[in-house]
Order: C-alpha cells, then sequence, then structure tokens
C-alpha cells in the first residue's frame, strides 16, 4: 500500500506509518519538550507532550498512543514539583497530571476512532 508517498510495509495496518518515521516524530517533538522545559516555559512543554502523544496516536494507532501518553505523563511527573523525583505534592499538580492522563488516552483513542470512522466510510460507499 502507498498512501501519500509513504511505502508501508505488508504487515501495517491501512492508514499506518512505518516504525521508524513514528519513532522520528516521537524524538523531534520530545526535543522540543525538552528544549521548553529548560526554557522554563512549562506550559509550552506541556503542550510540546500533549501534541506529541497525538501524533503519535495519528501515525502508528491508539496502543502506540496510550502507551505514549504513559511515558508522557511519567515526564511530566519528573518535571512538576518537586523536580527530579516521580512524587508529585499538592493537590493541583495531582489534578493536572490525572487530567492529562485522561486528556492523552481519550484524545489518542478518538484519533484512532475517527481514522477508522474514515477508512469505513470510503470503503463502504459505492458511490466513491
Amino acid at each position: 500500500m502507498i498512501a501519500s508517498g509513504i511505502k508501508s510495509p505488508a504487515n501495517a495496518s491501512a492508514g499506518q506509518v512505518p516504525n521508524r518515521k513514528v519513532f522520528l516524530a516521537a524524538i523531534v517533538l520530545l526535543a522540543v519538550c525538552g528544549v521548553c522545559y529548560t526554557l522554563n516555559l512549562e506550559k509550552s512543554a506541556l503542550l510540546a507532550l500533549l501534541l506529541s502523544v497525538l501524533l503519535l496516536a495519528k501515525l502508528g494507532g491508539s496502543r502506540r498512543g496510550i502507551a505514549a501518553a504513559g511515558i508522557a505523563a511519567a515526564l511530566l511527573a519528573w518535571f512538576l514539583p518537586p523536580n527530579g523525583s516521580l512524587a508529585v505534592n499538592g493537590l493541583d499538580n495531582r489534578l493536572a497530571l490525572a487530567l492529562f492522563v485522561l486528556g492523552t488516552v481519550v484524545g489518542s483513542i478518538v484519533v484512532e476512532g475517527n481514522q477508522w470512522l474514515k477508512r469505513w466510510i470510503t470503503t463502504s460507499d459505492p458511490d466513491r
């Protein structure tokens, strides 16, 4: 199958990109997140983590998106006060972490469902 100029292996699902592309996208967006964090732009780092999870879900499917959500939650817990520890102190930080995990997991599932729905519509519509 050739979709948008990318040749995928035979065992890849329809609409998914090869592992190299997914890995490269994850590395680039996590690097952006690291740069945002070192420049003390915590909210931008959160946004970069959220976008990286959603991009991985778009490129690799909901399983990879949910796995990326878990990794991003661990990174977020590491960066929340106290820095350098996985312990999250304070109700507001715990709530922020819980909402981040909920948002990324739901976003990953919605992105995968949207891709599935588009494939189903294009394959079942006899007029196309």
